[in-house]
């Protein structure tokens, strides 16, 4: 399902002509990560985080 997930901006980029990198995580990844430098910055760059 990881890999599906994340094939998926690659299978549409032709379509929307948009790259989407998706990363895929657990909410408790998500959560012990939060505050690295990562999630600053796409916070910071306006990019949801979901």
């Amino acid at each position: 399902m990881k890999k599906r997930i994340m094939a998926i901006g690659f299978d549409i980029y032709p379509d929307i002509g948009v790259m989407i990198s998706a990363k895929v995580m657990t909410e408790e990844q998500f959560m012990v990560m939060i505050d690295f430098m990562f999630f600053r910055q796409v916070s910071k760059d306006g990019i949801t985080v979901l």
